[in-house]
């Protein structure tokens, strides 16, 4: 008996130092590619701590722009991360057939919390290919490491924009879908408690939900015209400040009406404007990511807002000298309300 427990533990510990192994490759490989000659790399990092100084959040996102010669690198990638799925408590993959309609609204989408700006969002990206991995920590059983790389064509054909995610925290918060309209969905879920009342779903879609309930790190893709829902009303004002209306639309940023939409992203951009040479960077870091998140979700823009918005960006980009990094943000915002 005690022979068999040694082997039981020994083979535990082997799992964990796979585990260890599987994310420290994959987090180098990250590196090395972002320090690579003739990629351009930009790098968004969030750390926070508790106050025995254990992390509580160690998040890195690179964003690269990568040139034909250097395209092997996704095949590496996908080498990789289909090496150690199998040390992985969750794996997920989508890669991109082009020779198929690739449909947005039918891919399972990824949401990583952050407690500093914007959740990253991974899988969103029109005819995107991406893999996730999530591995457990052994030793804080209610956190788990996060690596994801998402990959995209642009107008160039010779040029590739991927982000690379490496994320550390919280194991997020699960969801009972049977609780419609209670404060445990996720916000784009909620527009349903402001539709339907509980139990009068779409025939079908209750089931479907109960399907996609409880996946960590996912978000729900499903495309809410298609199921004849309806349109996402104006959130009033209710006498409230702005900054409380802001609050309520930030919260609500995956299904705004084009008219809360357009408020949103003109407050934003004149605040950026305003404060560019004032503001501390890390402020400006995290209103210029707010923006990318919106642009992110203006499915209901026409093509000649679109435009007057991109135009706007590339304006208020041209005013951040302080930082590069605000204005690529800004720039790549752009690129995604003309959906390049």
């Amino acid at each position: 008996m005690k022979a068999k427990s040694i082997i039981i533990a020994a083979l535990a510990l082997l799992a964990f130092s796979s585990s260890a192994l599987a994310q420290e490759q994959i987090k180098e490989l990250f590196q090395r590619i972002s320090s690579m000659n003739g990629i351009g790399h930009s790098e968004n990092k969030t750390v926070t701590q508790d106050s025995t100084g254990r992390p509580l959040q160690d998040n890195v996102v690179h964003i690269i722009s990568v040139g034909e010669p250097n395209f092997r690198i996704f095949d590496q990638l996908k080498k990789t991360f289909d090496s150690e799925s199998s040390h992985a408590t969750m794996a997920y993959t989508h890669i991109n057939d082009a020779s198929k309609k690739d449909d947005a609204s039918q891919r399972q989408q990824w949401r990583v919390a952050q407690q500093v700006g914007p959740a990253i969002v991974v899988g969103s990206m029109k005819n995107s290919s991406y893999m996730l991995l999530s591995f457990d920590d052994k030793e804080r059983t209610d956190f788990r490491t996060l690596c994801a790389v998402e990959w995209w064509n642009t107008d160039d054909p010779l040029i590739r924009e991927a982000q690379l995610v490496y994320a550390y925290g919280p194991k997020p918060q699960t969801y009972d879908t049977r609780v419609y309209g209670s404060a445990q969905l996720p916000d784009n879920l909620r527009f349903f408690s402001r539709t339907l009342p509980a139990g009068q779903l779409p025939e079908g879609l209750e089931q479907r939900l109960e399907e996609l309930r409880n996946m960590p790190d996912s978000i729900f893709s499903i495309n809410l015209e298609r199921l004849n829902i309806g349109k996402p009303q104006d959130i009033p004002f209710d006498d409230e400040t702005m900054g409380g209306w802001m609050n309520k639309a930030m919260k609500n940023i995956s299904h705004l009406s084009n008219r809360d939409w357009h408020r949103v992203f003109g407050l934003l951009t004149q605040q950026m404007l305003d404060h560019a040479n004032n503001e501390p960077m890390e402020d400006m870091v995290v209103a210029a990511n707010l923006v990318l998140d919106l642009c992110k979700h203006a499915d209901q823009l026409e093509d000649d807002e679109r435009d007057v918005c991109a135009r706007r960006l590339r304006q208020v980009a041209t005013q951040m000298s302080k930082s590069q990094y605000v204005a690529d943000l800004l720039n790549l915002a752009a690129k995604r309300l003309l959906k390049k």
